[in-house]
C-alpha cells in the first residue's frame, strides 16, 4: 500500500487517471492479487481512490 500511495503522491498517477488492473498491479509490485485488493480498499477508505465495480479504479 505504501508504494502505491507514494507513487500517487509523487504524481506518477494524477487525479482522474485509471489504475492498471489488479493483475497488472500485482505483477508490478511483486505481490499477490489479494494484497493489491486490500491496499486498494484501504486507499479507498482514506479517500484516495474511487473503485467502480466493473469499471476500474480511479485516482481521486
Amino acid at each position: 500500500m505504501n508504494d502505491l500511495k507514494a507513487q500517487i503522491a509523487a504524481g506518477e498517477w494524477k487525479q482522474g487517471d485509471k489504475l492498471p488492473s489488479v493483475v497488472e498491479l500485482a505483477a508490478l509490485f511483486g505481490v499477490g492479487r489479494s494484497t493489491i485488493r486490500e491496499a486498494l480498499s484501504a486507499l479507498k477508505a482514506v479517500g484516495m481512490l474511487d473503485i467502480r465495480q466493473g469499471g476500474g479504479t480511479y485516482i481521486r
